[in-house]
């Protein structure tokens, strides 16, 4: 009787110590970019059976890129207000809320040797000096 036990204690400890914890993957930690594809990657065991669903916004499967640890979703949101993306799996749920901002514009400098120069404020004299064309996006 207690070989029994031990061995089916044993199996159980050995399985739920074989059991990877679900783990998400977003190119921003907490921040959808509107009008864009924002990628979503989970990562785990048996993600087959794994359903996710999204509150404001699209969300399709990449199927070419998943597989039954990694699963690839690509998000699209068109407005401001929070994104709920729910995950569930195994009878429990995740819930991850993100932020909807809309991509910067971007800065663009004139650049000389000695100083980037913001292209709406430079001198022809300066313009003509110029080594380079910077472009900066600040996220």
């Amino acid at each position: 009787m207690h070989k029994t036990i031990f061995i089916l204690l044993s199996i159980f400890v050995a399985s739920c110590a074989t059991t990877k914890p679900l783990s998400f993957q977003t190119n921003s930690s907490d921040v959808l970019y509107l009008g864009v594809n924002n990628p979503l990657i989970l990562k785990g065991n048996n993600l087959t059976k794994a359903i996710v669903s999204i509150d404001n916004g699209t969300i399709n499967e990449l199927k070419e890129q998943s597989n039954d640890t990694i699963k690839s979703y690509v998000i699209k949101v068109d407005n401001h207000n929070p994104t709920f993306v729910s995950i569930n799996q195994n009878k429990t749920t995740s819930i991850l809320k993100y932020r909807n901002k809309k991509i910067p514009d971007p800065e663009i400098f004139i650049g000389t040797d000695s100083a980037r120069i913001k292209s709406c404020s430079i001198t022809e004299n300066k313009f003509r000096t110029a080594t380079g064309l910077v472009v900066i996006y600040q996220l």
